[in-house]
């Protein structure tokens, strides 16, 4: 068990990776960057992750955290979600995910499906488009297979042309396609 002042080192750490990860592509961060913008010691780095896959795996895990907890509290359709989250997170999902073969790609579509199944038995978003679909489908487990890496496709598209036009493209796009499937 963590101290409270371990817990704070531990996500210090994880938040210089994201600060880091705004600007630089993950292949060159190194540990020292990590620890520099920490404000640790490498022994300190070590102390708590083997190396910067471990504290990219633990930075993902705090992002779908932060996506399930907020998704419950606000209600917004799946979605939406979805937009919020890819749209806060785009330059860390850019600078970790430089195309479908990264390490953490399958990381990002377990974020995305978790989301899409943790919201099917919802009383209240029976309603909620992506929901609709994959209850309605004769094969939902592949219905939320299909959703999930149709919109990890379109991520890429989006890292291709970040520009907000394109971005609004891919999100109406997105959203006609699966009103068509509904």
């Amino acid at each position: 068990m963590l101290t409270q002042t371990q817990k704070r080192t531990r996500k210090e750490i994880i938040l210089a990776l994201f600060d880091l990860l705004e600007t630089q592509n993950f292949t060159e961060i190194t540990v020292n960057q990590i620890c520099d913008q920490a404000l640790i010691h490498r022994s300190t780095f070590y102390r708590y992750f083997h190396d910067k896959f471990d504290l990219a795996e633990s930075l993902l895990e705090e992002l779908a955290n932060d996506l399930s907890s907020e998704a419950a509290k606000k209600q917004r359709d799946t979605l939406s979600e979805i937009d919020r989250f890819i749209v806060r997170n785009l330059n860390l999902i850019q600078n970790l995910l430089p195309d479908q073969y990264s390490k953490f790609f399958p990381e990002f579509t377990r974020i995305i499906e978790d989301l899409i199944i943790s919201r099917l038995n919802e009383k209240n978003l029976q309603n909620d488009l992506i929901v609709k679909i994959v209850n309605d489908s004769d094969y939902p487990e592949l219905m939320v297979s299909f959703i999930t890496n149709s919109v990890m496709g379109v991520l890429s598209k989006m890292f291709n042309d970040p520009s907000e036009q394109n971005v609004q493209n891919i999100k109406d796009f997105l959203f006609q396609t699966l009103e068509k499937l509904a």
